[in-house]
């Protein structure tokens, strides 16, 4: 049994002597994800690290030298910020699985035990979508930043347009597979269709007589226009196939964003649209 993760993280210490316990779960994070790529059962998207003012940076499915010297100047840094972006599949019996919530766990105790006050000059964010989960994943902060103390959870908030970045649909996005009756026009579902294909996305369309099969998935929209034009398409798809597409609600994350960040996008019947989004910019 495993279970497939999608992971980023960032991480700032102002002072890491004053944060001794945080800083060894951010090393032995380091060294254990290391272990889980030479296991192959991880693999590092991005990874940029500013130790002591220098910038370094990774990428890759398996540790190189680079990565031995990312870990060593981490391990040396008097201050320290890190952002990393991960895809993992946890095995149960797996000796060297990495923890991907360790941080956030051992912030939360701090919080719990010692109050606020213990993590001035820290800041965490993490970002996390399981593949066994129908949501666009979970955004947890804590520490201090722009002038907002996060203890865990972000709580969703309405907003009117999606912030700049790439937004990915981590999940599917669209999906009509049915056997379409003959009240409903199968050559304006399909054009619809075409339509929604030519966005940057993934998809399985198959048509055999009425037996029609449509996937979207792995969707990216670079900007509030492809958000407008992608929820029209939806609203028509709905009113074209009588509600039996699933199209109504749209989850997202932010690719360009160092905090993760996640956006819903809800459908309604009167053809509006809301947008709720969970960040801690």
């Amino acid at each position: 049994m495993s279970i497939f993760y999608d992971i980023q993280e960032h991480i700032i210490i102002k002072d890491t002597a004053e944060h001794e316990v945080t800083f060894m779960h951010i090393k032995e994070h380091l060294i254990r994800l290391g272990a889980a790529m030479l296991g192959d059962t991880a693999s590092i998207t991005n990874l940029k690290v500013v130790a002591d003012g220098e910038k370094r940076e990774f990428s890759g499915k398996t540790v190189t030298e680079e990565y031995h010297n990312i870990v060593r100047a981490v391990s040396e840094a008097e201050t320290l910020e890190i952002v990393v972006c991960y895809y993992y599949q946890h095995f149960v019996f797996f000796e060297y699985n990495p923890d991907p919530f360790v941080i956030a766990d051992h912030l939360n105790k701090c919080i719990e035990k010692n109050g606020a006050d213990s993590l001035n000059g820290v800041f965490y964010s993490m970002y996390n979508n399981a593949d066994c989960s129908d949501t666009a994943g979970v955004v947890v902060a804590f520490g201090e930043k722009n002038g907002t103390f996060y203890t865990g959870n972000i709580e969703g908030k309405t907003v009117d347009t999606l912030p700049d970045g790439r937004w990915f649909s981590p999940n599917t996005t669209v999906v009509y597979d049915d056997n379409v009756d003959e009240t409903k026009d199968i050559g304006e579902i399909e054009s619809i269709c075409d339509e929604m294909i030519q966005f940057r996305c993934d998809n399985t369309f198959d048509i055999n007589e009425r037996e029609f099969s449509f996937f979207l998935y792995d969707l990216i929209l670079e900007n509030n226009d492809e958000l407008n034009r992608f929820v029209g398409l939806c609203r028509k798809l709905l009113k074209a196939t009588g509600g039996d597409a699933h199209a109504s609600e749209l989850r997202f994350t932010n690719f360009d964003s160092d905090d993760g960040q996640i956006a819903t996008v809800k459908i309604n019947d009167d053809g509006t649209y809301e947008i709720a989004l969970y960040s801690a910019e």
